[in-house]
């Protein structure tokens, strides 16, 4: 499995799922999708730095192969209603994630219901999206440890 170390002291495995929820994966098309409104410019910058660091910070635009060399599943959930992130930061982050080729992974789009803040404020859609993830993660799990029982007798 996996490991990376922050500032070269602490050790973690790399996760074996990741769920990204209403996200945010590619600062500067988010930029340029909002061009005439401002705020969106400045809330980036106030967060990340000039423009010449946000790629380091958008995993659609990163290079983060070597991060998902094990991952099992990715799931990116995102509701058709939701007013503060477009659509195309969800086609930006699954077709980056199909160009990764990696053939252990299996990779889920959940459709959530409801407005950007409706989803972290009811808590309901992303409860499910937890469980759901949850979920794939065991089912695949258990897959695999009865293909690889089945392989050894």
């Amino acid at each position: 499995m996996g490991k990376w170390h922050a500032h070269g002291t602490a050790h973690f495995s790399m996760p074996q799922a990741v769920l990204g929820l209403a996200g945010i994966y590619d600062l500067v098309a988010l930029r340029d999708h909002y061009m005439t409104i401002p705020v969106y410019q400045e809330i980036i910058e106030t967060a990340f730095g000039e423009e010449d660091k946000w790629n380091q910070a958008s995993p659609a635009a990163a290079n983060i192969r070597d991060s998902w060399i094990n991952a099992r599943l990715a799931v990116l959930a995102y509701s058709v209603s939701d007013e503060l992130v477009p659509q195309d930061q969800l086609d930006r982050m699954a077709a980056m994630l199909k160009g990764l080729g990696c053939s252990n992974r299996k990779d889920l789009v959940l459709s959530l219901k409801g407005k950007h803040d409706e989803i972290w404020r009811d808590g309901w859609e992303l409860a499910q999206s937890i469980v759901t993830t949850l979920q794939h993660l065991l089912h695949a799990s258990t897959r695999r440890q009865s293909h690889a029982s089945s392989s050894t007798t």
